[in-house]
């Protein structure tokens, strides 16, 4: 299985010509662990995913789609998603019919 979040992290940060020294202590990680995230030999925490998104100047759900904005209550994000897939209940019912 492919890493994107780390993919996602090592192309944003090239575009910005940052090295990753640089990003661990925007972060409060190591290069180490920049790398390790990057290359897929580490998972990274919600809160670490908000630090790296923030560092990086974009939004979490840049970085992980599935992940929930931070500043979000998890009741909020919950009925978000689930009004979300009302389209597709709707869609997938229409087609049945």
């Amino acid at each position: 299985m492919k890493n994107l979040i780390g993919e996602r992290i090592r192309a944003r940060r090239e575009a910005l010509k940052l090295p990753a020294a640089e990003l661990a202590k925007r972060v409060g990680v190591t290069r180490a662990f920049v790398y390790m995230l990057e290359n897929g030999d580490s998972g990274v925490t919600s809160e670490r995913l908000n630090a790296f998104a923030r560092a990086l100047g974009v939004s979490v759900t840049d970085l992980d789609p599935d992940a929930k904005p931070e500043g979000v209550k998890d009741d909020d994000y919950l009925h978000f998603l689930l009004n979300s897939l009302i389209p597709l209940f709707q869609m997938v019912t229409f087609r049945l019919c």
